[in-house]
Order: C-alpha cells, then sequence, then structure tokens
C-alpha cells in the first residue's frame, strides 16, 4: 500500500511516518522554512496552495490513501490571516479531495473537535450538533461537509487537541506552552472557556489498521477511553458515525 501523508511535520504526521513507513510505501509533505533545522524521514516540501503542482505531485505518487492533516489556526482577527486559514483548511483540502476523488483513492482528513460546542459540553460524539466556535472551525466543517457532499471515498477524524513526542521539539504548540513554563517556572495565560481533553499522538496507531481497511465512510470521534468508553478499540475509544 502506497501512503501519502499531507502535513507531515507536525507531531501526529512524524507519528505516522514512524508507523507507516517500515510496512508501507510512506511519503509525507511539509510547508515550513524552518524544516532543515530538525530530522525527518521520507518527507518532501509541497506548496498545497498551488493546486496544478499539487495535482502533478499526487498524480505522480499515485497513493492507494492520502491523510490530511495540513492545518492552518489564525492567531490573530486579521482577514488575510483568516483567509489563509481558510485556504488551507478547506480550499486546498477539496483540491486533494477532487484528485483523489479521480483516483478512487480514499481520504482521511484530520478535523477537530471545535466544530462542536466544546464550551458546553466536555463529552461529544456525533449525536451533537455542529456549532464551531471560531473561524478554524467553520473551515474545518466546511472541509468536512464538502467531503460528505461530493467525496464517496473518505474518512474524517475529529479528535481533541493531539500532543506527543515528536522529534520537532521547537513546534510552538500548546501542550510545548505548558511544559515550558513547567520547566521554566513560567506564567503561562489560558482561557478557561473551552474545555477540552487531550489526545496522545501514539493512540493514533491502535486505529490506523482499522481506518486503512475500514470500507465504510464518514465521522469518526476519537478521545481517550479514560474519558469516554463507546467502541474500545485496544485502548482508544472510537465513536462512529456513517451515512
Amino acid at each position: 500500500m502506497k501512503i501519502l501523508i499531507i502535513g507531515a511535520s507536525n507531531n501526529l504526521g512524524q507519528k505516522l511516518i514512524e508507523y507507516f513507513s517500515p510496512r508501507n510505501k510512506t511519503l509525507g509533505t511539509f510547508y515550513s522554512s524552518s524544516i532543515n533545522s530538525f530530522t525527518y524521514k521520507n518527507i518532501v516540501h509541497l506548496d498545497i496552495e498551488r493546486y496544478q503542482i499539487t495535482e502533478k505531485f499526487i498524480l505522480e505518487f499515485k497513493p492507494d490513501v492520502v491523510i490530511y492533516l495540513s492545518q492552518f489556526k489564525a492567531k490573530q482577527p486579521d482577514q488575510v490571516v483568516i483567509n489563509k486559514e481558510y485556504n488551507i483548511n478547506c480550499n486546498a483540502l477539496k483540491n486533494v479531495a477532487s484528485i483523489c476523488s479521480t483516483l478512487n483513492v480514499k481520504i482521511i482528513y484530520l478535523s477537530t473537535d471545535h466544530v462542536l460546542n466544546t464550551q458546553t459540553n466536555i463529552f461529544q460524539d456525533e449525536s451533537n450538533m455542529p456549532k464551531p466556535i471560531n473561524s478554524f472551525a467553520s473551515s474545518k466543517l466546511d472541509a468536512e461537509n464538502f467531503l460528505k457532499e461530493h467525496i464517496p471515498n473518505h474518512i474524517i477524524l475529529r479528535s481533541p487537541y493531539i500532543y506527543g513526542h515528536t522529534l520537532n521539539r521547537k513546534e510552538h504548540d500548546f501542550f510545548g506552552s505548558v511544559l515550558n513554563s513547567i520547566i521554566h517556572k513560567t506564567e503561562l495565560k489560558v482561557d478557561n472557556i473551552i474545555k477540552r481533553q487531550f489526545t496522545l499522538s501514539d493512540d493514533f496507531e491502535q486505529i490506523n489498521k482499522v481506518i486503512l481497511i475500514q470500507t465504510g465512510y464518514g465521522v469518526n470521534y476519537i478521545e481517550n477511553k479514560i474519558i469516554k468508553n463507546l467502541n474500545q478499540e485496544d485502548g482508544l475509544s472510537i465513536t462512529n458515525y456513517h451515512r
């Protein structure tokens, strides 16, 4: 099986590269100006906002599965930044998904629990109606809806915050910020409005086989079994919703 991971330089992407490479022909992509300062395997540069180049890249590699992890979150209410957020989270996904549909290739899309109302309910499943809490979540939900309406062979993974060890320890994420604050005994200000749980990136390895061979399509909501235990899969809880 040939697996293409788009956006493989993040924490989860590195874990999937490590997991799949010994078992399958695996290729990952990145887009980062600081990538040369880290050690990566099987990862090449790709600007997914350049649609024709992306199409040529996918057609040449001819994957059996595409895992779309690329995402961008606007950190300030600037329209230019918000537009980039939407382009990467939704428009670029539409381009990749359309190519996958032409090739009859399964696409797996990493979404977020932010498409649901995490401000009022700490426990989530697919019975909850989507209610995006910010522009990031809205772009993710629009991407989900496109897949549901136009791409038959798709899997959507909704997960709370993903954390874990990564080769790229300079990665500026929330979990890294918490660790740095603890280590250096510095103040860290966070809001107390959005209630979220964490998903260990290593746990995704436990569901990879299930997701890749799954013949159905739809949404999978992933949480740690300590928090919710609906359909247990070797330590990770997965709720499935298929149309």
